[in-house]
């Protein structure tokens, strides 16, 4: 004779089986409730020449890097980068901001372009202060940095920033006392936080005029110390400290001399986990007198 289980023990146990699949099926990790996405940029400073803008573009579009970040470039030869899209059926969202005035003669004013490899992003711009120093002739070389960014919107927020900072011996106009350099990276630090608490991935490319482990980039790593043995306080990953997945600020030189590493791109450790495979940074030889780097790195969201 089969014994019956009373109805009511069957509805408790059809509830408590319930209850169990629903948690089941409600819990998902953090990790895997957020899509990976491989995100790669091309970062050059192109010392005005139209050439090394092309081969970054060229370089961009083989790889389908998502964004590219140029330094020095010269107003008459921003067009190049739209035309450089159309050549290969696309439209490109590129936003270009003067940094220096007539600083490329007859061929207008340096610009710091962000370039988004996709059309509908929106322009971001945050003034820095502006910078001078003393050339070896004793005329003025003045600039006015703008952190330079493009946003969009795919499966999250995107803030893409390109930057020329200011060179070590440089001071901030009107205060001859004050830092350029190490001004300029605090407010890129305090600029992008904001980007960040607002959950967006930021990534930062750009010629720093520092070397890693030089005390004024602690404002932009996360993790590794400086030369002093200090630790950082900012709030990015750099591209060949996630290739490498050590927290030692280095990574191959980017100057043609091959002796100094002044180009950086860095990944905002909000939507950037640590552990990961397929980063990259990658210095290149360009007709620029500064390594192309294509820079990768998996984020989430």
């Amino acid at each position: 004779m089969t014994q019956r289980t009373p109805r009511r023990a069957r509805s408790a146990v059809t509830a408590l089986a319930g209850a169990l699949a629903l948690t089941a099926i409600s819990f998902v990790s953090p990790t895997s409730a957020q899509a990976a996405t491989k995100f790669i940029v091309v970062q050059h400073n192109v010392e005005k020449n139209g050439a090394a803008i092309t081969h970054a573009l060229a370089k961009a579009h083989s790889l389908g890097a998502q964004a590219v970040t140029l330094q020095e470039v010269c107003a008459s030869d921003v067009p190049l980068i739209q035309s450089y899209a159309a050549s290969v059926g696309q439209t490109w969202s590129v936003h270009a901001q003067q940094s220096r005035t007539a600083g490329c003669g007859a061929r207008g004013d340096v610009m710091t372009v962000a370039v988004r490899t996709a059309a509908g992003a929106d322009n971001v711009v945050r003034s820095l202060s502006q910078d001078e120093s003393v050339n070896d002739d004793g005329s003025l070389h003045t600039r006015q940095q703008e952190l330079v960014c493009v946003r969009w919107t795919d499966t999250s927020v995107r803030t893409v920033c390109s930057v020329h900072v200011a060179l070590g011996k440089a001071y901030v106009v009107g205060n001859p006392s004050l830092n350029a350099r190490k001004t300029q990276i605090k407010e890129i630090k305090d600029i992008t936080a904001t980007f960040i608490g607002n959950g967006q991935l930021v990534v930062v490319g750009g010629d720093f005029n520092a070397v890693p482990k030089d005390p004024v980039l602690n404002r932009m790593y996360a993790r590794g110390v400086d030369e002093d043995g200090n630790s950082p306080n900012g709030k990015f990953f750099e591209a060949a400290q996630l290739e490498g997945q050590t927290s030692n600020r280095g990574g191959n030189a980017t100057d043609q001399s091959g002796k100094r590493k002044i180009d950086h791109v860095f990944f905002s450790n909000n939507k950037t986990p640590w552990t990961q495979s397929g980063a990259a940074f990658n210095a290149l030889d360009s007709p620029s007198d500064h390594q192309l780097v294509v820079a990768k790195a998996t984020v989430q969201g």
